[in-house]
């Protein structure tokens, strides 16, 4: 009798499937230049002489999480599915070289126009982001999903951590558009290494043509209509995660603006943020990625949720250098107890042939609403002073419990709603 031979340690961290390496390798080298843009992008725009309103206005619309990079990642997600995931994450790779460029133009030769540019370029490069979930799910089995997503989200923030806390300590000494234009060069490395390791799966056993014939009709066209209709399938799953996004995006989207402007916070003190948020990350994956079906998925993300609560009113009621590290440290652990479980939940929800749309579908919903926080933020900033938006986010982050333990079904659950016919 044959036994299925255990997994290695090193091929639990580091899978042996090609694609899979390469996207944990892209997202190392794309954490190394994320993580000083992450932190230190508002400060510069403030240093450039935009207001806390129009950053708050410019990230509603467009950058990494505005109304534009919501509606591109359904376009991303649907076409996909139709044509494969690996053109899709080419062109995101093209548009984000282009943002940095354009950027550090901007910064080098004070334009705030070309700011603009580089806040709809980088909004249209997010169209990777869920071409990249799906081409995960495509290559993992489903019972590891959770545990490689971590591994990734561990890639894509560690090497940041170093970037960003050298930045924050000789970033005087390096102009920003310096530290842009490297940016950009690390993306074009990005993209040779997709370019040349990201493959598509194809279709195994040649599945009879029938079935071919009735997937490539589901996707003639863009049908906003039938993507809508399968929100609507899912409009409690999607609830859930609509206001955890509200939450965040009002406490958090905005806040590096408003402590440079209202705070004066130092780029000593940015990257110790991040220095600390990684750590907490690194240390919340193994609850966060491995023990997901031990611990449940709805246990995690009421942990993730409690922790962002308790650091938005840090933030807003002692934001004191001494306690920094303790808000970034936590920061970091409910990201790594959400984003993993948020995936390995939505892969395992939606259809194999629709994964790439509905992933697409989510991540818009997310970003539509989403365009509102920063807005909101910046009102309530301008209104209420300093410490409204974190309130009002932990407010709703609050609110959000209550939803998971209505909407987000056991595990058990969810497979027996796969397994009817």
């Amino acid at each position: 009798m044959l036994t299925k031979r255990p997994e290695s340690l090193s091929s639990k961290i580091f899978p042996k499937d090609t694609t899979v390496r390469t996207v944990i390798t892209y997202n190392l080298l794309q954490g190394a230049y994320l993580g000083y843009i992450q932190i230190f992008w508002q400060p510069w725009l403030i240093s450039l002489g935009l207001s806390v309103t129009v950053i708050g206005i410019l990230e509603g619309f467009a950058g990494r999480s505005g109304l534009l990079s919501g509606f591109i990642q359904t376009i991303g997600g649907k076409y996909s599915d139709r044509v494969g995931r690996r053109k899709l994450v080419l062109i995101g790779s093209l548009f984000l070289t282009s943002c940095w460029s354009v950027a550090a133009l901007a910064i080098r030769l004070t334009d705030e126009n070309l700011i603009y540019a580089a806040y709809i370029l980088w909004g249209l490069g997010i169209l990777s982001l869920p071409v990249f979930d799906a081409t995960l799910a495509d290559h993992v089995e489903q019972a590891s999903r959770s545990r490689v997503y971590s591994i990734v989200l561990i890639a894509n923030f560690l090497p940041g951590s170093v970037s960003g806390f050298l930045v924050g300590k000789f970033g005087n000494d390096t102009t920003p558009w310096v530290l842009l234009i490297l940016a950009a060069i690390i993306e074009s490395i990005g993209f040779v290494l997709l370019l040349t390791g990201i493959k598509d799966k194809g279709r195994t056993s040649l599945q009879d043509e029938a079935e071919n014939d009735v997937i490539l009709k589901k996707h003639e066209g863009f049908k906003i209509k039938e993507t809508l209709s399968k929100i609507k399938e899912h409009r409690k799953y999607f609830s859930v995660f609509i206001m955890d996004t509200i939450g965040w995006a009002i406490g958090t989207s905005i806040l590096f603006a408003i402590l440079s402007s209202a705070r004066h916070f130092t780029s000593f003190e940015f990257g110790l943020i991040a220095l600390s948020e990684p750590i907490g990350i690194v240390i919340g994956t193994l609850p966060g990625g491995w023990l997901t079906a031990r611990i449940g998925a709805r246990q995690l993300l009421t942990i993730s949720e409690v922790l962002g609560a308790a650091m938005l009113l840090g933030w807003a009621f002692y934001p004191i250098e001494q306690l920094i590290v303790v808000y970034a440290f936590m920061w970091g652990f409910a990201i790594s107890t959400w984003v993993p479980v948020q995936f390995h939940l939505s892969t395992k929800t939606f259809l194999e042939e629709s994964r790439g749309e509905m992933l697409g579908a989510l991540g818009t919903t997310l970003y539509f609403v989403r365009f509102f926080g920063p807005i909101i933020a910046a009102s309530l900033f301008s209104i209420f002073g300093y410490s409204m938006p974190m309130i009002v986010g932990c407010t709703v982050v609050l609110i959000t419990i209550v939803f998971i333990w209505k909407f987000i079904p056991n595990e058990k659950a969810i497979t027996v709603s796969r397994e009817m016919p």
